[in-house]
């Protein structure tokens, strides 16, 4: 993985082909890596969230779904606070600043949850990427191409002791296992 950009200011966020300008300065070395983005203007924030622990997807995978490279740069998960939508977030380079591209999913966090993203940005792991079974197993059987398979992205998010998996436009909430009596 590439090395985050601690400690540096976030100058400019890329969002669908816009740019905008960003105000928000990085986490501290030895801190965690989840931060609240927000615009220079503050009329958005968004919830960016470390890939640590993000160990699913191979890196043959990840390259395949998100380009060449994806998995060795790094990439990061942003939420929009306000509708929830989510993003791969990329961080790159300007002079003494650093910059980041936000390239949508199409999923977005279930409005009840929306209130508790800032329970994410103390996890340590506090999502993972995946592929639903039937997914794998089509890409395997090579009946579906790496193409068919990036539109079929899972996002699990992990709320302490509670998961939400989110695919497509549908999600399902998970629990720890249970003692069988």
């Amino acid at each position: 993985m590439a090395s985050f950009p601690y400690d540096t200011r976030i100058s400019e966020v890329f969002v669908s082909g816009k740019t905008y300008r960003g105000r928000t300065q990085t986490p501290l070395e030895g801190k965690l890596l989840n931060f609240c983005l927000s615009l220079y203007d503050g009329s958005r924030e968004w919830v960016i969230l470390d890939n640590y622990g993000n160990e699913i997807l191979t890196e043959s995978v990840t390259d395949r779904i998100f380009g060449e490279g994806s998995y060795a740069h790094g990439y990061y998960l942003a939420i929009d606070q306000e509708d929830g939508h989510i993003f791969r977030a990329v961080f790159g380079e300007s002079d003494m600043d650093c910059s980041l591209n936000l390239d949508p999913l199409s999923m977005r966090v279930p409005p009840k949850y929306l209130a508790k993203l800032d329970k994410l940005m103390i996890e340590k792991r506090p999502f993972a990427l995946n592929l639903p079974s039937v997914v794998w197993r089509d890409l395997f059987d090579h009946e579906i191409g790496f193409r068919d398979a990036a539109k079929e992205l899972m996002v699990e998010l992990h709320f302490g002791p509670n998961e939400i998996q989110i695919w497509g436009k549908s999600y399902r909430e998970l629990s720890d296992w249970k003692q069988a009596q």
